[in-house]
């Protein structure tokens, strides 16, 4: 059942608890087992499903050979319900009557990439041209993987090592060429490598502490960065200076660039800065809205989610909606409003959200807009510590557009006990890296 909110006060924000469906991380792998065997045997695997406030449901759903062989039945019980969509089974549909949790598709990966000698993974993303996706991790660890062209094929991927960063890495990001990968870590440099190669080279040094995000401006011929040091600053990647400096009574813990209402596309090789605005993530749960055509870091809008450590961001500038995960768990949805270069500076408070939600305490490492089927109005997916990335759809009351709804729509199962720490959407495919160094890969 979605959950709804209304816009409030800074003082006071509508908040839910969105349940949750996990399922045993070894399903795909019994059901292989059970038809390679083909000796019409049969075995258990666990469903669990959370609702805060609530006792927990620890259903069973029975994995059985098929009459003729080659394929399974599900039987469950125990408080659940589940079954094979469309007949397959890295794709289940799962419910709980008791804690009135409705029909949620559960996927599992197709594909699941190891990197030798890795350890953990911090940071994602993938290339905009799908060819590759670069990781890093502790210790200056950075890799980029390239992409077969079946996504299924049991070939290993080929890795280029990225080397350079002593420390643990914070943020990777693709240059819109494809070729090129900007990192960002707590040794407080950022570095600029070929993606082909694995070749350093820049280095931008001033960063007094950690590099926290990284924001590729245009084609890439100038970078703006945050760090905890309490600053974002442009850079000028030819010169390896800095050009700009905004600085805030907080650390940046993330932000994020869009453009002003009738700007031109970000897309184009480098727009005025005066076209653009940033939202700053603070460490005190307060964000800031600001123009980058300022000299300063004056806000045109200041944003509280709560009192919790902001740690990630998602912007959608069509729709206005901006996402903040914090570090007690929480999400926090606001609505912006329409904003151009002649905004005037605000004297009300700050801003609160339309609605925050959770399903654990645990960090919110990485949110994102997604685009969905045409049944969702918008959807987000969340990744978090508690190992259980889902994807939420975000509508609006038909007999009131200021009403938020929000339900859980898909959860990415095959995690076990370790943090996803990155979700991606590309083309197609959900893609959730996590601190038990693999690449997961789901459709849709």
């Amino acid at each position: 059942m979605p959950m709804a909110a209304s816009p409030s006060s800074a003082s006071s924000s509508t908040h839910v608890e969105l349940p949750s469906i996990t399922v045993q991380p070894t399903f795909p792998e019994v059901v292989h087992d059970i038809v390679a065997r083909g000796d019409a045997s049969a075995e258990d695997c666990w469903i669990s499903c959370y609702s805060k406030g609530k006792t927990p449901v620890h259903g069973k759903v029975r994995v059985l050979e098929a009459d003729g062989g080659g394929a399974v039945e599900l039987e469950a019980r125990d408080g659940v319900t589940c079954r094979m969509v469309d007949g397959k089974t890295t794709t289940l549909e799962c419910s709980c009557e008791q804690l009135s949790i409705p029909p949620t598709l559960v996927h599992f990966p197709l594909r699941t990439d190891r990197m030798a000698d890795f350890g953990p993974i911090s940071c994602f993303d993938i290339s905009p041209d799908g060819f590759r996706y670069v990781v890093g991790g502790s210790d200056g660890l950075v890799r980029v993987i390239e992409l077969l062209p079946s996504h299924s094929s049991a070939q290993a991927p080929r890795q280029i090592a990225l080397k350079g960063h002593v420390a643990d890495l914070m943020v990777v990001r693709f240059f819109p060429s494809s070729e090129v990968v900007l990192t960002g870590a707590i040794d407080m440099t950022i570095r600029v490598f070929s993606a082909l190669s694995g070749k350093e080279v820049r280095t931008l040094t001033g960063h007094t502490k950690s590099v926290s995000d990284l924001f590729i401006l245009g084609k890439g011929r100038r970078i703006l960065s945050s760090s905890l040091d309490g600053s974002i600053r442009m850079w000028n990647i030819a010169d390896a200076k800095v050009e700009k400096t905004w600085r805030f009574e907080q650390p940046v813990s993330a932000f994020t660039v869009s453009q002003f209402t009738g700007s031109t596309a970000l897309a184009e090789d480098y727009p005025e800065l005066d076209e653009l605005f940033a939202i700053a993530a603070h460490t005190n749960g307060s964000a800031t809205v600001f123009s980058l055509g300022t000299a300063t870091s004056a806000p045109l809008l200041v944003l509280r989610a709560g009192s919790s450590p902001l740690h990630s961001i998602a912007f959608n500038s069509a729709s206005g909606r901006l996402a903040f995960g914090s570090r007690n768990g929480r999400v926090a949805l606001f609505q912006l409003p329409v904003l151009d270069s002649t905004s005037p500076r605000p004297s009300q408070e700050p801003q609160a959200p339309l609605l925050t939600f959770s399903r654990s305490d645990s960090i919110v490492h990485r949110i994102c807009f997604s685009a969905s089927s045409p049944a969702f109005t918008q959807s987000l997916l969340v990744a978090g510590a508690d190992g259980l990335p889902f994807r939420i759809s975000l509508g609006q009351d038909p007999s009131d557009a200021t009403t938020v709804t929000a339900s859980v729509v898909d959860e990415y199962a095959g995690l076990d006990c370790e943090a996803a720490t990155s979700v991606s959407a590309s083309n197609g495919w959900i893609w959730v890296a996590g601190a038990d160094g693999l690449i997961r890969r789901y459709r849709g």
